[in-house]
């Protein structure tokens, strides 16, 4: 049974003219595994990080079914306008890692008072001593514990804050782990040294984990599924394996030729572009402007849904083939 599973999810906004940011996105999260939900930038991966958790702006209109089931613990969410749903998620269950790690945490108090804030909480508020905080960050990969137990998060450099946003997110001994671009921010050495991190606990303390990326690689490399967005449409859901040998949609079969052009240094073939299908394409597949397979179908309606087996999908009229 999925740990995590979220079914028509769709964000609007309320105020204004109305526009949509996520639209009936379906996906789960099975207990132990990593789901990596990928895709440019306003595709709206992050939206569905605060989804989860509860904490979008109220001026957005949240429909959808989510589903959390752990041991004794099972939350269904139709409501998401009720705040207190979501309360026994937050930190104890469910803990997300920020982008802008440093400014997630708060520059007023020090690194090592911020986790014992989260670790009473987690035990429900006992004595939390300063040597069991050094433990605790020894434990999670930091060679001078001290050191980051008096830091403020202002001196802390860039790699070194996403080090602790990850410690500070454990320290609620979650069961699911969403990290949302956590490495966007960080130089190549300091990237591989947090996805090794990341690794590491993420086995060490039994998450399942959501991760964000619009770096493919790191994707294929990390996850047991991957979810694939565009423009608030999911239009692929797979298995990571059958995603990479034979995908669906034309959308991830260009990010993967992009991917292997990289790889073997050589020049992308070049993309379609302005492809003429007419229609309304609010309501048409988001990416008919740059598919080369797209008809005047493509334009005016979203594709259904293709079960290929569950809770796997695509949604594309003109499916790619099997190589």
């Amino acid at each position: 049974m999925p740990i995590l599973s979220i079914e028509n999810l769709s964000v609007r906004t309320r105020k204004f003219k109305p526009a949509s940011l996520l639209e009936d996105i379906s996906f789960v999260l099975n207990p132990g595994e990593t789901l990596a939900v990928i895709g440019e930038s306003g595709a709206g991966k992050s939206t569905i990080c605060r989804a989860i958790l509860g904490i979008l702006p109220k001026s957005l209109e949240i429909r959808g079914c989510m589903n959390y089931n752990h041991s004794e613990i099972e939350i269904s969410i139709g409501n998401w306008d009720d705040d207190r749903q979501f309360t026994p998620l937050r930190g104890s269950e469910i803990a997300l890692i920020f982008q802008d790690a440093a400014g997630s945490m708060n520059p007023l108090r020090k690194c090592g008072n911020q986790i014992r804030d989260i670790m009473k909480t987690a035990d429900n508020h006992t004595s939390i001593t300063k040597q069991s905080i050094l433990d605790f960050l020894s434990q999670t990969g930091f060679r001078e514990p001290d050191t980051i137990y008096r830091s403020y998060p202002h001196q802390l450099s860039g790699g070194m804050a996403q080090h602790v946003a990850l410690a500070l997110a454990l320290a609620g001994q979650p069961k699911i782990l969403i990290a949302d671009e956590p490495t966007s921010s960080l130089d190549a050495i300091s990237k591989q040294k947090y996805l090794d991190r990341l690794a590491i606990m993420k086995k060490k303390y039994d998450l399942s984990l959501i991760f964000i990326t619009h770096n493919l690689n790191d994707a294929l490399s990390l996850s047991d599924s991957i979810l694939v967005l565009y423009r608030g449409r999911a239009v692929e859901f797979r298995k990571t394996a059958d995603l990479k040998t034979s995908p669906k949609h034309p959308y991830t079969g260009d990010l993967l030729n992009l991917l292997r052009s990289v790889n073997q240094s050589r020049m992308p073939d070049e993309m379609a572009e302005n492809f003429p299908v007419g229609g309304n394409h609010d309501s048409g597949c988001p990416y008919c402007q740059k598919c080369s397979r797209a008809t005047a179908l493509c334009g005016k309606t979203f594709p259904p849904k293709t079960i290929i087996e569950q809770p796997y999908y695509f949604c594309c009229n003109y499916p790619l083939e099997k190589k």
